[in-house]
Parts: structure tokens; sequence; C-alpha cells
């Protein structure tokens, strides 16, 4: 599914593609070259700047808390 997006370090439009499902995702911005996250939601996406997101919704941290608890 493609998103409509703002990056919340520049505000630059972006039209993101998610794979489906509500994992979140890093995106790159190419007008600031920051990174952020996008999480589909179900009213629509969340966007988090790297450092301001909680782990859950951090690709990466999700996968080590995750990942480290032995649920599947």
């Amino acid at each position: 599914m493609t998103y409509s997006l703002n990056c919340p370090y520049c505000e630059e439009d972006h039209a993101v593609n998610h794979p489906g499902g509500y994992a979140p995702i890093y995106v790159d911005c190419a007008a600031c070259d920051n990174r952020f996250i996008m999480e589909p939601a179900r009213q629509g996406v969340a966007v988090f700047k790297i450092e301001d997101a909680p782990c859950c919704s951090d690709p990466e941290c999700r996968e080590l808390e995750y990942g480290a608890s032995g649920n599947d």
C-alpha cells in the first residue's frame, strides 16, 4: 500500500510504499537526508523522528525487544 506523508524533519512530501500489515518501517528522506519511521495504524499512519519513536515503533528496537523475549 502507498501512503502519502511528510518528513518530520523537513516536511517534504513523500509517497511511501509499505509491504502491508502494521509493522513500522524506516523511510529515508531524499530532501534532508534524514531517516524517519512510518507506522500504519487503524486511523491512517504515524510518523516519528528516530529519536522520538517509542521502542515498539522502531523496527530495530522492536526486533531486539521481541526477539529477546522468546515469544513468537
